[in-house]
């Protein structure tokens, strides 16, 4: 018998003097271990894969949210420039009106003068 391949475990039974001995065959304490193992090597790995997913989904989101922000900061840029466009255009057709009735007004008395 090699003594690597059992595992040996003894007891004293002091009533009677006897030396109880039992010998196990390595492997039926080493298969369960590695199973054991090997469970939980797999679970730590369905942790990691899972950690891995929620940061990925983490970054994903932060991002959109990003991008969001950046978009919604230029749509309102544009807002502002179009509303100041459109303000410089109103007063200039405000002003081209006012002389029209003004050149109106001149030519109504052109008119009457003569």
């Amino acid at each position: 018998l090699s003594p690597t391949a059992w595992v040996r475990q003894s007891t004293d039974i002091a009533e009677t003097g006897w030396k109880v001995e039992i010998l196990a065959p390595r492997t039926l304490i080493s298969r369960p271990v590695r199973t054991v193992v090997a469970v939980g090597g797999a679970a730590l790995l369905v942790l990691m894969l899972l950690l891995g997913l929620m940061m990925q989904r983490r970054r994903h989101y932060l991002e959109r949210i990003a991008f969001e922000a950046k978009a919604r900061r230029e749509l309102e840029m544009r807002v502002i420039e179009r509303t100041s466009d459109l303000e410089g255009l109103n007063r200039r057709l405000k002003q081209e009106v006012l002389e029209r009735e003004h050149a109106q007004q001149e030519l109504v008395r052109a008119q009457d003068d003569l």
